[in-house]
């Protein structure tokens, strides 16, 4: 974490309220994304619930981990919440899952050739039927560039199976999306 941003969290956590929405700017757009490839249909009251969590919570964020990550941590307990929820009702109809995510965000991932490449309907449909596990560490990993020791971390279990999770990920988006994703580079070559 760089000075600059060590100060703003130390302020935002003291309550500053400038702080704090400039926390909110910064993070909302990635959080955005996270929450609507986690396959949440209410991407933005996830998300001000987990902004809302984050910055209460920040006088706990210890900086043994990228500030990034632990936001990505709040958001997906929240995802994983809103999941339990929804299990027990009948999910309405919606639109895409990916409508609204910011196409301008600098993706460092190869999802982001997926969601340029085919429809968003589609990578949204192909990520709801993955399993929630091998989502969130497809998402975590491929997405938000996280190292799977990060990833076990925040899913609380070894490493390997991070790893292992995230790769049956890949066979299965790979096998779902079929020809269209071997088209794709990075992605259908990584080992990951």
């Amino acid at each position: 974490m760089t000075d600059g941003e060590a100060d703003l969290v130390e302020a935002a956590a003291r309550g500053d309220r400038a702080a704090q929405d400039a926390l909110a700017r910064e993070y909302t757009p990635r959080l955005r994304t996270f929450v609507a490839l986690m396959g949440v249909d209410d991407v933005d009251d996830v998300v001000q619930e987990a902004l809302t969590e984050a910055l209460r919570s920040l006088a706990d964020f210890r900086g043994r981990s990228k500030l990034s990550s632990w936001m990505i941590g709040v958001a997906l307990n929240r995802c994983r919440r809103w999941h339990r929820v929804r299990a027990s009702r009948p999910a309405p109809a919606s639109a895409s899952k990916l409508d609204g995510v910011d196409p301008s965000l600098p993706w460092k991932s190869v999802l982001s050739a997926l969601v340029q490449k085919e429809s968003a309907d589609r990578i949204a449909a192909a990520l709801d039927r993955l399993p929630p596990i091998f989502r969130e560490s497809f998402v975590l990993h491929h997405v938000e560039g996280l190292d799977f020791q990060e990833i076990a971390t925040l899913a609380g279990t070894t490493v390997s199976t991070a790893r292992v999770r995230a790769h049956r990920a890949k066979l299965l988006l790979q096998a779902d999306l079929g020809p269209a994703f071997a088209t794709l580079t990075g992605l259908a070559s990584t080992t990951g």
